[in-house]
């Protein structure tokens, strides 16, 4: 029986699938959370949810989960409805999880046709596609190209995944335990607070259906145990690994990758079918693109065929030789390659001996290609073997002692190569070279055997040193995009010249680089890996170093561990080393270092509820700064002594503070602070009740961190905006505003944020009546708020909860959750945190009858408002309306706010 075409419409194909399942559409929304309003709207041909809504709600409730047809169906048609492109995206391959947005491939581009290879593809990716293959690791000798054959394969599969295709490369990382660092960098994930990368990736991919390509995993063999475990907890995880040596690991399923096949010498094939002979293919194709009129001929084939058998089918070696044909024919070539063979070599052939003759192979092939320049040529080559990854002609220069003329002619022989990272450089950067990672190897045992390699790392260690001086203080102002891409694509030279300064008792100059890279860490969310580095240098820099340089290295390593800590969720350590760098600061009179020290004990001491620390701490930095002339710094003052009052409930003087911040952001050219003073601003006029001014700072705010790329900065302020639509009535586009914070903090792994959007969608639940929902949000937020930690966050939910509680009649509870939030914030000295968990108990006792007690409460809790002028927020103020309109209007008598509390805290509800 023909299979009935499926309707042009998303709305249409909607109502169809919704009636097959034999749901009403308020059926329908309750499953999905939209209302049966949306859900009539969404059929009627309104915009359609965002495609990850539609995966992680739509396909389950309409029991879509076996149906990959009618899903993809509905994707095209909802995709076509929102004039976006499924390009990338598939449903197969696995579920991207609840609420998960689907991701864009991340693989450096393909390089050239996959010669030879087209049997191996196949297999790997049908191994990988719907095989047995969950860890699968591509084996083979340095240059037999296992990475080229592993990103085609990803290119391949890439839309087979529903969450896509991630590139990680190894080259750069120095230790096992790093590499998780390194995964969780490709995927832009950052752990939360007090959270490595270690334990947030196993919650963070459990659901995913992505395939990771991890490149060169030979050097960090000791992370394969944990890369099994990984694989092993998530079921639609599949992760294609090249390495060198097999991993040994549980559940790895191993795939040899041999050299490219080889032609017959005697008798020589036909000119056609030699053509056809993988390795001849690929020498061939590469001759072409050195040189457009090469051909494969009856002249030429006996010496191209011998090429071939002298490189041993080895991609990288093959490619090398075949570049050189733009200045030697394949018959000169192959004498080239056969008399490097001899007397010139025998020390290389002796060093090698015991490798497979493969090996062997492509050492001479680069000799070869070394051979082919000046003796100041091969040195400068000989240099660049101490970069880690790529470098930028000044690096090269600064380093090796190599300049852009000689890197042209590295290039030109094949030795040097392109390399601008797997994303675009933005406008203006320099231009990067590197060495494959054969030729590195060769180049760095040429540096060692001339005796030249400490001096090259001490040079590295310099250049790193300056380079990271100079980056710091752009990373807070001026152009910090164009800086953060230059540390990112230097990180691994960076990390190796640490590695080098710890390793030879440079401790000094290992300390000044990690003190230049303290804020680069601390923006990239690597708290430990920066505190690491700091807190290992430091103990290597001898105590009896006493000289006025030591002592300033000394109190910047505190201060940057203390950010770290902080970062981190630990206050007493962010205060114990903060006190460390002030009395380093004392010690050397520097009023600049010792006002940044400040700041940072005033920001914990503000957080940790020590108010009047705080203020005495940021009113001295203030001072300082403005004696300084130090106009960033003094914003920074003005804002932190802003967030001082805030949290004390002191919202006139926030707001004072917050404008002249303000007013100064605006001459700067730091949008990242501009942004993070508009919506502290908002959320200042949010709480005195100006919801426009809030709103036009929050959309600016939005607009900025948008055009930054900042996607914590995104997620924070679309909620605030969700959150004034919500109290102005506009619950559609709250819920779409909820929908985009909430799966951005999914996906940066933040639950801190997550709790605060599911509460904040089940205050949209009660809005709208939906006591199902509203529990099911509140609850949500409960638990992710205890799993995050934050007894602050904890106690506001506990008092956001009881009206949900009330709703779903869990009247006990609700008094429960209503007391534990009011002693919580009575003890914290929270005023706005008392008067919220006032306003949830007097919901409780208006709902026993007991309109006595709920008016006293309420207006305890009205003194708070008044007093923090902060008047009570319409969702709150329309509940406690309607909650006591049936209580008689006598007074409720005057009463003080502590004895609220306490008359609140000893209350029995009637049973």
């Amino acid at each position: 029986m023909a299979r009935t075409p499926a309707p042009r419409t998303f709305g249409a194909q909607l109502r169809l699938l919704r009636k097959r399942a034999r749901l009403t559409q308020r059926e329908l929304g309750v499953a999905t959370h939209y209302s049966e309003g949306q859900i009539c709207r969404f059929e009627g041909g309104a915009k359609p949810p965002d495609l990850s809504a539609l995966i992680a709600m739509f396909v389950p409730a309409l029991d879509l989960n076996d149906a990959p047809e009618d899903v993809a169906v509905l994707l095209e048609r909802a995709a076509e409805a929102r004039g976006e492109s499924l390009v990338g995206r598939s449903v197969e391959g696995g579920s991207p999880g609840q609420g998960a947005p689907l991701r864009q491939t991340a693989l450096p581009g393909p390089h050239g046709g996959l010669v030879g290879r087209d049997d191996d593809a196949a297999r790997v990716a049908a191994l990988l596609r719907g095989g047995p293959a969950r860890l699968l690791t591509l084996l083979g000798p340095p240059g037999v190209g296992k990475t080229t054959l592993a990103v085609a394969v990803a290119h391949q599969l890439a839309e087979h995944f529903a969450d896509g295709a991630i590139f990680v490369s190894l080259a750069g990382v120095s230790h096992a335990d790093a590499v998780p660092d390194a995964i969780a960098q490709a995927l832009g994930i950052q752990p939360a607070p007090g959270e490595d990368a270690r334990s947030a990736l196993p919650a963070w991919l459990g659901p995913k259906a992505i395939l990771l390509v991890v490149d060169n995993l030979e050097h960090v063999i000791g992370s394969a145990a944990w890369l099994a475990e990984l694989v092993a907890g998530a079921p639609a995880l599949r992760v294609l690994v090249t390495s060198r040596v097999a991993l040994r690991a549980r559940g790895e399923q191993q795939y040899p990758l041999a050299p490219l096949a080889l032609p017959a010498l005697v008798p020589l094939p036909a000119l056609e079918a030699l053509g056809q002979v993988p390795s001849v293919r690929l020498f061939v194709q590469c001759a072409r693109a050195a040189n457009p009129a090469f051909g494969l001929n009856a002249g030429n084939a006996l010496a191209v065929a011998g090429l071939c058998h002298r490189l041993d089918g080895l991609p990288l070696a093959i490619e090398m030789a075949a570049a050189r044909t733009y200045l030697f024919p394949p018959q000169a070539l192959l004498k080239r390659l056969v008399s490097a063979g001899r007397d010139p070599l025998r020390w290389l052939d002796q060093e090698t001996a015991g490798g497979q003759a493969r090996h062997q192979s492509l050492q001479r092939a680069v000799q070869w290609s070394v051979d082919l320049l000046s003796p100041e040529d091969q040195r400068a080559f000989a240099g660049l073997g101490v970069f880690a990854d790529g470098f930028d002609d000044g690096a090269a220069l600064a380093v090796a002692g190599c300049g852009p003329e000689q890197l042209q002619r590295l290039a030109e022989v094949s030795l040097l190569h392109p390399h601008n990272g797997e994303t675009e450089a933005p406008d203006g950067a320099e231009p990067r070279f590197r060495l494959l990672e054969t030729l590195r190897a060769y180049a760095l045992a040429a540096l060692t055997r001339s005796a030249e390699l400490l001096s090259r790392q001490t040079a590295m260690l310099g250049w790193a040193m300056a380079l990271a001086e100079e980056a710091e203080p752009q990373l807070t102002q001026g152009d910090q995009a164009r800086w953060r891409h230059r540390l990112d694509a230097e990180r691994a030279n960076l990390i190796s010249a640490l590695e080098f300064a710890l390793a030879k008792g440079l401790a000094l100059p290992g300390l000044r680089l990690a003190n230049g890279l303290w804020r680069y860490w601390l923006n990239l969310g690597s708290h430990t890996e920066g505190r690491q580095w700091l807190e290992r240098l430091l103990a290597a820099l001898p105590e009896r170093d006493q000289s006025p340089e030591a002592i300033r290295a000394r109190a910047r390593a505190w201060f940057g561990i203390g950010a770290m800590r902080y970062r981190q969720g630990d206050p007493a350590g962010a205060l114990a080393a903060g006190r460390e760098s002030e009395r380093g600061w004392i010690g050397l009179g520097d009023d600049a270092g010792l006002a940044t020290t400040l700041n940072l004990l005033g920001i914990v001491f503000a957080d940790t509820g020590v108010y009047a620390e705080a203020e005495a701490c940021h009113t001295r930095v203030l001072a300082a700064r403005r004696r300084l002339g130090d106009r960033w710094g003094e914003a920074t003052s003005l804002s932190n002594l802003g967030v001082n009052a805030r949290h004390q409930a002191q919202f006139g003087r926030a707001e004072e503070y917050y404008r002249a911040a303000l007013a100064i952001r605006r001459e700067m050219r730091d949008d990242h602070a501009l942004a993070l003073t508009l919506t502290n601003l908002g959320d200042v006029l949010h709480f005195r009740g100006d919801y426009a001014g809030a709103m036009g700072h929050y959309l600016e705010s939005l607009h900025l961190r948008r055009g930054l790329g900042d996607r914590h900065g995104i997620e924070q302020t679309q909620l605030n905006i969700g959150v004034l639509r919500l109290f102005a009535g506009a619950y559609d586009e709250a819920e779409q505003d909820f929908a985009e914070s909430l799966s951005l903090a999914r996906d940066l792994g933040d639950r801190h944020s997550e709790a605060n959007i599911e509460l904040d969608l089940g205050l949209l639940a009660v809005a709208r009546g939906r006591s199902g929902a509203a529990a099911h949000h509140t609850e949500q937020a409960l638990a992710l708020a205890e799993i995050a930690g934050d007894p602050a966050q904890v106690a506001l939910i506990q008092a956001a909860m009881v009206e949900s509680l009330l709703l779903s009649g869990q009247i006990a509870r609700a008094w429960q959750m209503g007391k534990r939030s009011l002693a919580w914030f009575g003890g914290a000295g929270n005023a706005m945190g008392r008067a919220d968990a006032l306003e949830a108990l007097a919901l409780c006792a208006a709902g026993a009858g007991d309109c006595q007690a709920a008016r006293r409460w309420v207006a305890a809790s009205g003194a708070l408002h008044t007093e923090a002028g902060a008047p009570v927020n319409p969702l709150a103020r329309q509940s406690l309306e309607r909650a006591l309109a049936g209580c008689p209007p006598e007074e409720a008598g005057l009463v003080a706010v502590d004895d609220a509390v306490a008359e609140a805290l000893a209350y029995l509800p009637r049973p």
